[in-house]
């Protein structure tokens, strides 16, 4: 079987704010602030369509984590 390009390029899951909000608890509101003072989460604009990296959101939620074992924890 040949291989294209499209069969090597990773799938990549992206979102609305409404899914973000699911995921996080951030309010969309606050995301819509977080944007125009450029902090917050990294996101995509498509058109007039605001899009954030699902996978890029998860691995933010992942490197934030605090506790036994997580980062800024002293041993």
């Amino acid at each position: 079987m040949r291989r294209t390009a499209k069969d090597t390029i990773p799938k990549r899951r992206f979102g609305s704010e409404a899914d973000v909000e699911a995921i996080t608890g951030i309010n969309r509101r606050t995301l819509q602030k977080h944007r125009l003072f450029g902090k917050g989460l990294p996101f995509y604009r498509l058109g007039g369509k605001v899009l954030y990296d699902l996978d890029e959101v998860d691995d933010i939620i992942r490197s934030s984590r605090v506790g036994v074992g997580g980062p800024g924890r002293a041993a």
